[in-house]
């Protein structure tokens, strides 16, 4: 095996861990996975988000799969710190309850991992 295909093998294999690890935190909000697992699945993300970085360039298709998946990490970054509260003054508006924050901006980072994993994993399978 050539060292491109290796290293695109690899990234490819990172990104099924980012994405399972992504569903664990996701699954973790609604209680129904415990914290140490949660955890785990955290810290496995950020580690193949790593080795997923230091292999986006293994050939032009990897690179745009990570370019896909980081731009719309971003933009779900951004649109949710944007919209997020707007959304929510409304709902609370319309509702007339005003107790707390329902949509916390610390999501962001949560959104951002669903939103690159999510792109990512549908430009793999449609195949271009």
């Amino acid at each position: 095996m050539t060292k491109t295909a290796s290293r695109t093998k690899l990234h490819l294999a990172m990104g099924h861990v980012v994405t399972i690890a992504t569903l664990a935190v996701v699954v973790f909000a609604f209680d129904l996975v415990p914290r140490p697992v949660a955890s785990i699945a955290a810290l496995a993300a950020m580690v193949a988000l790593v080795m997923m970085f230091a292999t986006r360039r293994a050939d032009e298709w990897v690179a745009s799969l990570w370019t896909a998946g980081a731009s719309a990490g971003f933009l779900g970054a951004i649109g949710w710190l944007l919209f997020a509260p707007f959304v929510e003054g409304v709902i609370d508006g319309i509702r007339g309850d005003e107790a707390a924050q329902d949509l916390p901006a610390a999501a962001a980072s949560i959104v951002a991992l669903a939103c690159f994993a999510l792109a990512f994993n549908l430009k793999r399978l449609r195949g271009y």
